[in-house]
């Protein structure tokens, strides 16, 4: 069938970017035409920032940057109004060879009026305060996280939950690159010793296609990491730094790296000197060869005051790191079931999670695993099984085949 997948602009470097181009190369491998339909333009003719299948088209639903931002007066007033209305014929009009369309966007399409024989979906990739009725117009609504799906199903029949998927590097990559070397990796799932060789080949490969170095920071040799956009106080970096300049001085040989973009950098940044902690705390710009960064890490910690379903950490558990994070609803489904708990903190499988904002539980979790190395390298190994059992390509694919087979019957 004809799927076409909505999204602001591919060039964009926030997580629903890769989700988009991701899940557009898993639908064309399961034998559907897909095209990705952006509502704009990038102002610097910019197509994508993350690679995009050859196989999978691209098109412009209006063929400009996006200049609704500097509307004035009725201009203004006549967008705000019925822009829902005219995004909604515009797209009937231009997609009329689709079979599914799915909205992708926060809240720019509804689909008041239905072409007959095209079917509306729209994933809601973020935690929502509420539940606007105009959703129900589609024929389903695909929600990413446990929390939010029993937050809403009793506001309607078209809801689902669909988890966004990841590629599992030691499945994709892994068997290509041993098979071209001496090195032979039975199962970097069974044990740690061949999780760690896997890790150690992988980014050998990784580093030389990108003509990189493995990074050395004197005298350091853990490392803690964290990835996510600068552009706002959604992912709580600077409760990050405040929390761990409380503890990085017991540690001297570890380092906390943040790898981010955004005009937050600045701030925190000062508030990185304020604290002393320039040896301790770095900031890394971002980059799109996230791979040598996940593989360089030890521990990835996540101070998110919310999220949809926080992908940065679901693929570092694909590269087999810890996690440590705040227990905010939604970041639940990234840890295994039935924890310890002891003390306050919940001790899963694969990490620990702290009470939101309890800042001396989050620096006793950090504090564990960092004097840990059994603790944290065997957490590591239970992320990667995790990863591949619950956000695997092929567990999530089959869950939207389902879905699709049965909108179109």
């Amino acid at each position: 069938m004809k799927i076409v997948m909505s999204i602001r602009n591919l060039a964009d470097t926030s997580g629903v970017e890769r989700v988009v181009a991701n899940l557009a190369s898993a639908f064309c491998d399961i034998g559907h035409e897909v095209e990705i339909a952006c509502y704009y333009k990038d102002e610097l003719n910019r197509i994508s920032t993350f690679p995009i299948d050859e196989r999978v088209t691209i098109s412009y639903i209006y063929p400009h940057a996006d200049n609704h931002y500097h509307d004035k007066g009725l201009k203004k007033i006549f967008w705000k109004w019925f822009r829902h209305l005219i995004v909604n014929l515009r797209i009937n009009a231009k997609y009329k060879h689709a079979d599914i369309f799915i909205e992708s966007d926060f809240f720019l399409l509804f689909p008041y009026f239905k072409r007959k024989n095209m079917k509306y979906i729209r994933i809601i990739h973020v935690e929502i305060a509420k539940w606007k009725k105009k959703n129900n117009l589609f024929d389903r609504v695909v929600v990413l996280s446990t929390s939010e799906y029993k937050k809403w199903q009793a506001k309607a029949n078209n809801i689902t939950k669909i988890f966004n998927f990841i590629n599992m590097p030691f499945d994709t990559q892994l068997p290509k690159i041993s098979s071209n070397t001496l090195s032979k990796i039975d199962n970097p799932y069974a044990n740690i010793a061949e999780l760690l060789h896997a890790k150690q080949i992988l980014l050998q490969h990784n580093l030389q296609e990108h003509n990189e170095a493995v990074e050395s920071i004197q005298g350091k040799n853990c490392k803690i990491i964290a990835v996510g956009q600068m552009y706002s106080n959604q992912k709580g970096f600077p409760r990050m730094v405040s929390a761990y300049s409380k503890i990085a001085k017991e540690f001297p040989y570890c380092m906390l790296e943040i790898t981010g973009k955004g005009d937050k950098e600045s701030p925190m940044n000062g508030q990185i000197k304020e604290l002393g902690m320039q040896d301790f705390i770095k900031l890394k710009p971002f980059t799109t060869n996230i791979e040598s960064v996940y593989l360089q890490g030890d521990i990835y910690v996540m101070t998110s005051y919310y999220e949809g379903l926080p992908m940065a950490l679901i693929e570092a558990m694909s590269y087999g790191l810890p996690v440590v994070a705040y227990d905010i609803a939604t970041i639940r489904d990234c840890f295994s079931t039935n924890p310890i708990l002891k003390d306050g903190i919940a001790y899963h499988k694969n990490g620990i999670l702290v009470p939101e904002g309890n800042e001396e539980l989050l620096c006793r979790a950090l504090r564990e695993l960092i004097s840990n190395e059994a603790m944290r390298l065997e957490m590591g190994r239970q992320s990667l099984i995790l990863a591949r059992d619950r956000f695997s390509r092929e567990v999530i694919m089959q869950e939207w085949q389902q879905l699709l087979e049965t909108l179109t019957r």
